[in-house]
Parts: C-alpha cells; structure tokens; sequence
C-alpha cells in the first residue's frame, strides 16, 4: 500500500488523466484516419463541401475535442493544486483561469459543429442552400476565437512549465522544451500545434512525477 501511494503522486495522476484523454482522443480518430475519412473533420475549419456524403465522421471528430479539452483541464487542475501546494501559486492560478477559457469555447466550438456545421452539410447533401450567416458564424468562431484563446492556451502552458521547472516537478530539458514550443506558436495560429503539448507534458509527468 505504502509503495502504491509513494508511485501515485499528485503530478503522476495529472499525467494519467492528461495522457488518458489524449489516448482517448486519438483512439477516436485514428479508425477514420486508417479508412481514409479523416479528410471530413477539415470541414471545421475550411469549407463544408468536403465532408458531404462523411457527416458521421464529422460528427463523432467534432463531439470528441469537447471531452478531450475537459479531460485536459481536469488533469492540469489537479497539477496545478500541487504546483501551489509547492510554493507555485500565482503562475498555476493564471494558468487554470487562462485554461477555463480556453476549454469553455473549445467546448462551445465542439458543440457548434457537432450541431450546425453538420446540418450545414446535411444540407448540402439534400440540395439545399446554406445561409450566409452560418459561414459567417462559422468564420468568426474558427479564426478571430481561436486568434483570441488559442494564444492564451500556449501561455497557460508556458506559465505551468515555468511553475513545474521552479518546483522540480519536470525535468528542465522537458519544461524548456514546452517553454520554447510555447513561445514559437504563440505568435502563429495553428490550432494543431496545442495537441503536442498535453501528450509530452502527461508522459513527463508519468515519467518523473
């Protein structure tokens, strides 16, 4: 019992929830990608046309990021609480806010394409118009949101790294490592570059923690 609780530290279940749900994420998506659907999730972010006759892997792509960045903010809250139980506060404070943010409109993004995006499609698919204001809906939700919380998310992770390398929680190499990756992307809008992150950070955290 003693040597089970030494192994499960706080820092190793945030790993364990942070790589849990990215294993799940990806479990979800590699079938399509193996059957050569993956291409219809791309209507999320570029035009719909490409996902006509796939909604079901648009659906299912789409319903996943929602849990997938709950589970996220769920396993760095967990680090986080141990970052400021070191001496850590303010940076993993900043953090959690700045992450909340980012998961509540990821959440409201999931929950716009697995809803209208794919009506949006089905309309397509039945011969129907597609009203201009869903693209414009959709425009503003994929670029000027994403412009605003994506970069927030890199920081969120770069204030945690900072806060881990401070507390020995990572290993240096690994912290810089998140540090740098955060500062390049923070300036370039690829909502793909925040995935890499959670994967690298929970493996640490099993790792090391």
């Amino acid at each position: 019992m003693g040597t089970a609780d030494l192994f499960w530290t706080q820092p190793r279940i945030a790993g364990a929830v942070i790589t849990g749900g990215t294993v799940l994420l990806i479990a979800v998506s590699v079938p399509f990608y193996l059957r050569g659907d993956i291409r219809a999730v791309e209507a999320q972010f570029r035009p719909i046309e490409i996902a006509v006759g796939n909604t079901t892997v648009l659906r299912v792509a789409s319903a996943g990021i929602g849990p997938w960045v709950s589970i996220l903010l769920a396993g760095l809250v967990i680090l986080g609480v141990d970052l400021i139980r070191r001496g850590e506060v303010v940076l993993p404070v900043l953090a959690i806010v700045g992450l909340t943010v980012f998961t509540v409109v990821w959440i409201l993004e999931s929950a716009f394409h697995t809803g209208v995006t794919v009506w949006a499609v089905g309309q397509l698919e039945a011969g129907e118009a597609v009203p201009d204001m869903f693209h414009q809906l959709k425009n503003w939700l994929n670029v000027y949101v994403q412009w605003m919380v994506n970069p927030l998310a890199f920081l969120s992770y770069v204030a945690i790294a900072i806060a881990s390398l401070r507390t020995g929680v990572l290993p240096g190499w690994a912290a810089w490592g998140v540090i740098v990756w955060g500062a390049i992307w923070f300036f370039i809008p690829f909502p793909l570059a925040l995935f890499p992150v959670p994967v690298f950070v929970g493996a640490m955290l099993l790792i090391n923690g």
